[in-house]
């Protein structure tokens, strides 16, 4: 055992032996700690790092501590089962028992006592089979992305359905439950009562039951104000004093101890019930992490100001790499920069000699700085070479390429993500416009999950015969961890298009007038949307003085698309566009612009296509189902375009073609299902029915009216 680990068991038995709290002075003269730390002693600094991050304890000063086990001793909490496990005796401990057992106590290892049966004592469990698509909502409060985590922890036979490649919501996992038939029916429990549970043990999940009928919670929540407003006020400290960084079950924690210990007797409802009921409270997705936030959006500005106030627990020496880092404003850790070096030895297989230090540090330093090396003073290049060098000669006295080949592979599979994450996140700014109040929660989970990394650089910087089935499980997952970065930028990238302009923004619509170029004709066209079930359509009646490019913004305008992807229409086999761009590299293209629809000697009952997004491949089919002498009309008729009928939305932009299309139609035809949930999470205003002819008329008469 490690000294760290020593003195991590120490603190741990310092903790649980008190009945009061404590400060710094009195654990650090603890005899067992002042035992571990030798002749050079532990520091309390090391020890409070310890402490606040050993989930044991509560802080408001980062000076005097509470015990969580003394905190939540007797502390009282509702669990209102759900009409699957009343029907079918039931318990899911999913989240239930969060945050007032430890946090290293899984949910299934907590034990249930009755108090008011005559038959039932300590409650029995069972295994059972249950489909996943109605697992997620028992795991939300602890993120439903860590649900794998405890269903494989709970059953290890779970792992072969997750890895299924035919893994769905109707697949079913295996989950301990308790068996609560008897007690149910002993209770006459029926929908709208709840369990009253009162905390034995916090440290091992121990707890007593009692029955809490509708009409007795009817009760309580008549007198509730007082107590949903202490747990509001504090979620509300939590978020201005912890940020999002906080993961959630730690949010949950310290909003109990915030709220104050008058919230810990008879509560009026359950935790998830709160955050229904509560305005002040929501679930917000990032992607890798469910958090809890006072905002249905995380704000940029938030954003960054919580990225600023995150300090190091310990204080970094004056003149160290850590130091520098900081004054250059560098993400990366000296934890990452020792990866760097070691991954150069790894790829030059171990034989780099002492006087190639100059190359490869320079190779390194591009690496991780890039273009911004070009702008360090003599004195910072310097500075950086120093303390490189010094990482360096430790790398190379330490470094042997043969023990270092599974290791290396997934440092430098790590690196690669890593250094491919930095570029992207580098040109975000460049195809978005970012506000401080854009919504960023994916971005903010995306770089969560990326800081996790240093962990893993951690264990292979340092890797020994002990770790290296660590090094070889790191590995297997390798392609996983990839594909779930990939997914991230990809949810990223859709949240920000949803929530923000990207480049290039939409043009003002610049329509032809008739005023200039009197029509011939009058067109009407039924535009219909290729291939989709049913089938999404518009009827436009559009002068023969507009050009194919000012028919492109009325279709833009009348299926609401926002232009932010290259177009181009086929007539006879001749394509128009707006400019030859690079998706159009293998066409010739005619310029849409000079072309009116006047002067393509359109034929009645003719067909011809426009294709928007060549990513997404919106191919719309355009039939001329009249063609009108403009003598027949009105000037008005001349000057308008005007949409004359139509059915169903238009897909929601960036959804992925027909195939996400069709998967966001099934999401919206079965909401309750977990992945629904999390597609629609997405497209919150999504209706594929709406349509509102006088809307887009409304957009189109403004269009035209706004180019006079």
């Amino acid at each position: 055992m490690t000294k760290q680990e020593r003195l991590d068991e120490k603190i741990d038995e310092f903790i649980s032996r008190q009945n009061s709290a404590f400060c710094l002075d009195d654990i650090a003269k603890d005899p067992g700690i002042m035992k571990v730390g030798g002749k050079s002693g532990v520091s309390q600094e090391e020890i409070q790092d310890l402490l606040l991050h050993g989930l044991q304890v509560f802080s408001s000063d980062s000076r005097t501590f509470i015990p969580r086990h003394l905190y939540f001793k007797d502390a009282q909490f509702l669990i209102s089962p759900t009409d699957e496990e009343i029907g079918q005796g039931i318990l899911i401990p999913g989240h239930r028992f969060f945050p007032f057992c430890a946090p290293f106590c899984y949910p299934w290892e907590c034990s249930l006592f009755c108090v008011d049966s005559t038959q039932v004592g300590k409650v029995p469990q069972k295994v059972v089979a249950l489909e996943l698509a109605v697992m997620h909502i028992y795991f939300t409060l602890v993120g439903v992305e860590h649900m794998g985590e405890f269903l494989c922890e709970d059953q290890p036979s779970n792992l072969d359905v997750l890895e299924s490649g035919e893994i769905s919501g109707q697949s079913r996992v295996q989950i301990t439950v308790f068996d609560l038939r008897t007690l149910y029916h002993e209770w006459g429990f029926k929908r709208g009562d709840a369990i009253l549970c009162e905390t034995h043990n916090w440290t091992e999940g121990i707890y007593t039951i009692s029955y809490l009928s509708e009409e007795k919670r009817r009760g309580l929540m008549a007198s509730s104000t007082k107590w949903i407003s202490a747990l509001e006020t504090g979620f509300h400290k939590v978020f201005h004093t912890r940020g999002f960084i906080e993961e959630i079950d730690e949010q949950i924690a310290y909003a109990y101890y915030y709220a104050g210990t008058a919230i810990l007797k008879t509560p009026p409802i359950h935790l998830g019930g709160f955050i229904e009921l509560t305005n002040k409270v929501h679930i917000l997705s990032m992607g890798f992490e469910t958090k809890l936030w006072y905002e249905k959006d995380l704000k940029f500005s938030q954003y960054l100001k919580d990225i600023g106030s995150e300090q190091p627990s310990q204080s970094v020496a004056p003149g160290s790499l850590e130091a520098l880092l900081d004054e250059l404003n560098v993400s990366y850790s000296a934890v990452e920069i020792e990866a760097f070096l070691r991954d150069e030895f790894f790829r030059h297989k171990g034989m780099i000699a002492p006087d190639e230090f100059s190359d490869y540090t320079e190779a390194v330093i591009l690496r991780i700085f890039g273009d911004r090396a070009k702008q360090f003073s003599e004195k910072q290049w310097a500075a950086i070479e120093k303390l490189f060098r010094k990482l360096w000669t430790k790398v190379s006295k330490s470094y042997n390429y043969f023990k270092d080949q599974v290791g290396g592979k997934v440092r430098n599979g790590l690196l690669v993500i890593l250094e491919d994450y930095s570029q992207w996140m580098s040109g975000l700014s460049r195809r978005f416009t970012i506000s401080a109040d854009s919504p960023v929660q994916q971005v903010a989970g995306l770089g969560q999950y990326i800081a996790s990394f240093t962990a893993y650089f951690e264990l292979l910087n340092n890797i020994g015969p002990e770790h290296e089935e660590d090094a070889k499980e790191l590995y297997e997952i390798l392609p996983r961890i990839h594909e779930t970065i990939e997914m991230m930028k990809q949810s990223t990238e859709e949240q920000l298009s949803a929530g923000m302009p990207q480049f290039p923004e939409r043009p003002q619509l610049h329509l032809v007038q008739p005023d200039d170029d009197k029509p011939k004709h009058i067109f009407v066209f039924r535009i219909t949307l290729k291939d989709t079930r049913p089938l999404i359509w518009r009827t436009v009646q559009i002068p023969g003085c507009f050009t194919l490019g000012e028919l492109h913004y009325v279709i833009q305008d009348i299926m609401d698309w926002t232009d932010a992807h290259s177009h181009c229409f086929e007539i006879n086999e001749i394509h128009y566009g707006s400019c030859p761009d690079h998706e159009f590299s293998s066409l010739d293209i005619e310029n849409e612009h000079t072309y009116t629809l006047d002067s393509l000697n359109l034929a009645d009952k003719q067909c011809f296509t426009y294709v928007y997004d060549f990513g997404d491949q919106w191919v719309h089919d355009i039939l001329v189902s009249k063609i009108m002498p403009s003598s027949d009309f009105s000037e008005t008729d001349w000057r308008y375009p005007v949409c004359l009928s139509g059915k169903r939305s238009s897909p929601p932009e960036g959804c992925g073609g027909l195939t996400g299309y069709e998967q966001l139609i099934e999401a919206f035809n079965a909401p309750h299902k977990k992945k629904s949930s999390e597609i629609l999470a997405y497209y919150p205003n999504f209706d594929p029915d709406f349509f509102d002819v006088g809307v887009i008329n409304e957009i189109l008469y403004s269009d035209v009216d706004g180019d006079e």
